[in-house]
């Protein structure tokens, strides 16, 4: 130290390099010579200057400590008195803060009786006046001076542009690279994650049971009588009992209570960061972090008030106010969706938090939160006592933006961008006299305190800026920079020219404006527009396609669509979204799993940007979202609506398979019959079913809450004219005579094969009407099972799907949604359940319009319909009626009743036979077995395949929207540079999409481990009093074979050699428990092995499946025998990745499977 001293006491003669730090600091100026830059220039440099005066008034400081044997006792007599405003993380963390001339001490003393030797204060002052400032020849003078002129450079010279901004709303940042679109989904998925933290682990309670807040009546200093609701509760719901009070104590739990407080952290993170960003422009990290939701005893004063509805953050920071003593007011109010957060958690949470942490402070003796912490908003963690930093919070919001937005935004990199974004939405400067003054220079670069002469626009810019802690003149010339931008310029300026330009255009007769979604629909010739979508010039729309856009594009209110299956129905939204997707949305509401899976990705495939629907990454950025009929009355998504609607990028909402709207049951999926709600959104409204029956139209119109006049209909005949209809009606062996016995028969057995083997290489689906009967085709035909209740249905219609010529056995749960082009044969096992639900399944046949056939086998002599199906009603009654006539025969051809049910008359005509019409319908068409009897000796299945002619429309061309060259480059060219992107946009958005999963996985994990970490899940679902214990101390009967699992496999595991992604004792990822680092501790060896055995073995109640199942379909996917403990114990030892074991892997799996049963 004394040797530092001396390096700063070198008196200067002749020359600054006589002084050896001068020297050392001209060193630190070399850079990088491989780069170009052989010196650090002015935006580098002088923050190592600041470094090393920081440092150096450090050592000062220090120094006449250890000088003055009294100072311990000044320091410990000041230290309860110190509550200023700027207690915290120090602003002079922040190299770029400007100093003033002069040292000052970092603390104030009272006055102390003079002692000899000379006090901590007088030394101070001695070895600053000595050489800490201008006028003694020091190093810290000429430091002083160069940083100066180094700021005084740096704030002058324009810095390097890393922002650009491409198409509609994109942007690009140096590597990152997002819509405006998905940046707002960003921002509402995350606030709806703390909603939803704070809801379910901080409230514990159901939304509606959270008491309103009254913004109407509510000002400032309000008075809730009700300062206790937390506590009240606790005394009163079981649940929380079950979580906070020790069942056979009756005293507060203490591990209840640490898992609290994790719970109110995670949330105070994400509440930090949805309030900076959504508070207007950034503030500066320590000016964050000092908010105070009350005054302190010592003078400190509030920063959270609430004004007209509104919560608004009031800070009086500034990066300047070392320099000049002036801390600006700013204030910053967050939405109505942010402030109530903050509400609840002010007058809810935290009184409940301020009571447990007395008593955790009085029964572990843990020491007493200071008031200057416990009155800021984000001050020192309850429980842990881990401190608010700026580096926390740049954490939180890389890990954040990661999950949601793809991207790790730093504070400082978001920074930058929230400047830009401003800028480019909110202060386009004019052009003209307001922005200049007479002698040409601008009125804010060189007068921004003359805030009386700004016009409205500049006062806008002003006050942005002034939020952003930076003059105007600053943030033109440092911040948010465009590539574009020109060195000595500023983005005033530019935009200035940018206007002239633009109106110049304008005159000359030249828009280069951006078109309204609804406009640029409505005027663009949509047969151009879907040759250029798929890539082929002669492409033409087919059927009722080309009417139905028209309707589409005529803003018909209601638009119902009836279409045979592979029709074409889909493109009916495709390409309205195609055309529109630079700035508009179309919902597509889809009742089936399989259904969404297949739109989507045929979408993704014609280079349309969609995604499914999630509550936690709200899709602002996409052209087309998919939603269940149960999350489209959500909340959330009603949410996301109205400010679709709000954005005006709402087009249209369209519901396929809208026929299953005249569901009658009240069990199944009620949602379905309410989906004519959507009318109160007021837009487009398109239908699209390929099973109408004429009939029931006034049922549909009825749910749609519409009458016919409302209606633009499209129909055309949906009969399959390259299926072969047929029925097989074999006579059994006596002793396969019975309803569940006959599938056994060796007669039927062999039909079945051998319909198989005559449909290769096509595929072929074998359709039973319940489960029993599916399973048993299945082992008949060694294939997979697929039924409604089943955990693998996706990975098993995806690997039907890869197969060549695949065979799978499925319940009616397969009907709908599957676009799968070469299926050859449709096999029912006894009666269809009716024959609109016939219709459906047969249609999945040759959807690539090669022959294919659709056979019942209904055996002679079985004539009843079988027990189990329902004939409650006289419409179930009815249909079940026509599907015994149909198998009967009684029409002399089966097209004639399945198309008079189905379509009734179509122009005119009415079905008399097959093959009787001219063209598509006529001469091409396949023979039912009644008007071709012989077929079993005729007939046989054609082989292989052909491309469709240019003429028809395939939906399952990838594509991508128009270029601005279109008319100028063939299509066929401009296809192909489409698919060349999208192959590579495709490979990103992977790759970001896997990262973005990791990192939700581990939020999940880790809430899963504060939540169930020595806390026993199968006596929570017993609801038994004492559930503070882990599995070894369980009473439950399934507790000894979860016991036995947990040590066969925890016990003996051996995870893959190299493999480090995950704390080897407990299983957990790294990055959440410490056990993996040296002399770390394992916090969660009694969470996941236990948890993943609770799953798997407890018994249900009430139902016929649960984990056990689950647990064994998802073995027998990965080749792995569940009894066979050894090979899970290799499986879950594996690496998912390089964060993730298989077992973590796994457990979130199975634990978002319970979640999905309200577990």
């Amino acid at each position: 130290m004394d040797f530092v001293i001396e390096l700063l006491n070198q008196e200067i003669q002749s020359s600054e390099y006589e002084c050896a730090l001068v020297c050392a600091l001209a060193v630190l100026g070399v850079g990088d010579h491989e780069g170009g830059r052989p010196w650090k220039d002015p935006n580098s440099y002088p923050p190592i200057l600041s470094s090393v005066i920081k440092i150096s008034r450090f050592v000062i400081v220090h120094k006449a400590y250890l000088l003055d044997p009294n100072a311990r006792e000044l320091f410990q007599g000041t230290q309860n008195r110190l509550d200023g405003e700027w207690m915290g993380p120090s602003p002079m963390e922040d190299p770029g803060y400007i100093f003033g001339d002069e040292g000052s001490p970092l603390v104030a003393f009272t006055p102390q009786t003079r002692q000899e030797p000379k006090t901590f204060r007088e030394w101070i002052r001695i070895m600053t006046n000595k050489f800490m400032v201008h006028g003694t020849a020091s190093p810290m003078e000429w430091m002083l001076d160069l940083r100066r002129y180094g700021l005084k450079v740096h704030y002058n010279t324009p810095s390097d542009g890393h922002i650009s901004w491409e198409g509609h709303d994109q942007l690009s940042y140096k590597a990152m690279r997002f819509t405006m679109g998905a940046f707002r989904g960003f921002i509402h998925g995350l606030t709806a994650s703390a909603r939803q933290l704070m809801v379910d682990h901080v409230l514990m309670c159901r939304p509606d049971q959270i008491p309103v807040i009254p913004w109407d009546r509510m000002a400032d200093d309000f008075n809730q009588p009700k300062a206790g609701w937390m506590s009240d509760r606790v005394r009163t719901e079981r649940p929380l009992q079950q979580l906070f009070i020790h069942a056979d104590e009756g005293r507060f739990s203490i591990d209840g209570i640490k898992r609290f407080f994790g719970f109110v952290a995670d949330f105070k993170e994400k509440l930090a960061v949805v309030s900076h960003i959504t508070s207007g422009q950034p503030a500066r990290g320590p000016e964050l972090l000092s908010i105070r939701h009350r005054n302190t005893a010592a003078g400190g004063q509030r920063n959270v008030f609430i004004e007209d509805g509104l919560v608004a953050l009031v800070t009086r920071y500034h990066k300047g106010f070392y320099a000049s003593g002036d801390a600006k007011v700013i204030h910053r109010y967050v939405p109505r969706e942010v402030g109530e957060l903050i509400v609840w958690y002010l007058w809810l949470v935290l009184p409940f938090i301020e009571q447990l942490q007395a008593y955790d402070q009085q029964i572990c003796q843990s020491p007493a939160i200071p008031d200057t912490q416990a009155s800021k908003l984000w001050g020192i963690d309850a429980g842990t006592g881990r401190e608010w930093t700026s580096v926390r919070l740049k954490e939180a919001l890389v890990r954040e933006s990661k999950m949601r937005l793809h991207h790790g935004l730093t504070l400082a990199a978001y920074r930058d961008i929230a400047i830009a974004i401003s800028r480019r939405y909110f202060s386009n400067a004019k052009p003209f006299p307001h922005n200049v003054r007479e002698d040409g220079t601008e009125v804010m670069a060189d007068d921004e305190e003359n805030e009386d002469a700004m016009d409205d626009e500049q006062w806008i810019r002003h006050v942005a800026d002034l939020q952003a802690a930076h003059t105007t003149h600053v943030a033109e010339m440092v911040y948010g920079r465009m590539m574009s931008q020109q060195q000595g310029t500023t983005a005033g300026r530019q935009a200035g020219f940018r206007t002239s330009s633009v109106h110049w255009h304008d005159l000359l007769g030249f828009d280069i404006k951006d078109i309204p979604s609804s406009v640029l629909v409505e005027t663009t010739n949509m047969t151009e527009a879907l040759q250029r979508m798929t890539g082929q010039p002669a492409m033409q729309f087919r059927g009722v396609q080309g009417a139905a856009i028209q309707s589409i594009q005529g803003g018909h209110s209601r638009v119902v669509v009836v279409m045979p299956t592979g029709g074409g129905k889909s493109m009916l939204f495709m390409l309205p979204a195609w055309v529109a997707q630079r700035g508009g949305l179309t919902v597509v509401v889809v009742p089936l799993t399989a259904l969404r899976a297949d739109l989507q990705q045929r979408c993704q495939a014609a280079g349309i940007p969609c995604v499914e629907w999630d509550s936690n990454r709200h899709p602002d950025h996409a052209a087309i979202v998919f939603v269940t009929p149960e999350s489209v009355f959500t909340d959330g998504f009603q949410s996301f609506l109205n400010r679709q609607r709000e954005l005006m990028r709402l087009d249209r909402i369209v519901i396929d398979e809208c026929h299953m709207m005249l569901n009658e049951s009240e069990k199944f999926r009620p949602r379905l019959q309410q989906l004519g709600r959507l009318h109160q959104c007021g837009v487009q409204i398109v239908f699209l079913t390929a099973t109408l029956p004429p009939c029931e139209e006034s049922r549909l119109f009825k749910r749609m809450q519409v009458t016919r006049e409302d209606i633009s209909i499209h129909r055309e005949r949906t009969s399959r004219h390259n299926v072969a209809y047929r029925v097989y009606r074999p006579v059994i062996a006596s002793r396969y005579r019975s309803q569940t016995q006959w599938l056994e028969d060796p007669g039927v057995r062999h039909f079945i094969h051998e319909r198989v083997r005559r449909a290769r290489p096509g595929r072929v689906i074998v359709y039973g009407s319940n489960k029993s009967i599916v399973t048993q085709a299945a082992e008949i035909l060694g294939c997979a099972a697929f039924y409604s209740n089943q955990d693998e249905k996706l990975g098993i219609l995806e690997q039907f799907r890869s197969a060549s010529n695949g065979v799978i056995a499925a319940t009616s749960a397969l009907g709908m949604g599957v676009d799968i082009p070469n299926i050859r044969c449709i096999i029912h096992i006894g009666f269809p359940r009716s024959l609109l639900d016939y219709a459906q399944e047969s249609g999945r046949a040759g959807r690539d319009r090669l022959p294919s056939e659709a056979i019942i086998i209904q055996p002679e002599g079985f004539d009843e319909v079988p027990a189990w199906f329902d004939q409650n009603t006289d419409r179930e009654q009815a249909g079940l009626e026509l599907v015994r006539q149909y198998i009967a025969g009684e029409h002399q051809c089966r097209r004639v009743l399945l198309d008079r049910y189905l379509d009734g008359d179509i122009d005119g005509y009415t079905r008399q036979r097959c093959g009787d019409q001219d063209g598509p319908f006529g001469v091409d068409e396949q023979w039912c077995d009644q008007c071709h009897p012989d077929w079993e000796a005729a007939e046989s299945v054609i082989e292989g395949s052909h491309e469709d002619s240019d003429a028809e429309m395939r939906e399952d061309e990838p594509s991508s929207p128009r270029s601005p060259s279109a008319h100028e480059v063939p299509i066929e060219a401009q296809h192909r540079y489409r698919q060349q992107q999208m192959v590579q946009t495709a490979i990103s958005e992977r790759v970001q999409t896997f990262k973005a999963q990791q990192l939700s996985d581990e939020e999940f994990l880790a809430q899963e481990a504060r939540q169930w970490n020595h806390r026993c899940w199968l006596c929570v679902q017993a609801q038994r009093d004492n559930v503070q214990h882990d599995l070894w101390n369980c009473p439950a009967d399934e507790s000894g074979e979860c016991r036995r699992w947990v040590r066969a496999i925890r016990d003996s595991m051996q995870y893959a050699a190299g493999g480090f992604y995950c704390c080897y004792s407990c299983g957990m990822p790294q990055s959440i428990c410490p056990g993996w680092e040296a002399g770390g501790q394992c916090e969660y060896r009694q969470f996941l092995y236990p948890m993943m055995a609770m799953l798997i073995h407890w018994q249900w109640p009430d139902r016929r499946q649960g984990g056990y199942e689950w647990w064994c379909q998802r073995m027998q996917s990965a080749s792995v025998r569940v009894t066979d403990l050894d090979a899970v114990r290799e499986y879950l030892a594996q690496s998912v990745d390089t964060r993730h074991s298989r077992l973590a892997h796994e457990y979130v799996w199975l634990r978002r499977m319970y979640h999905e049963y309200g577990f």
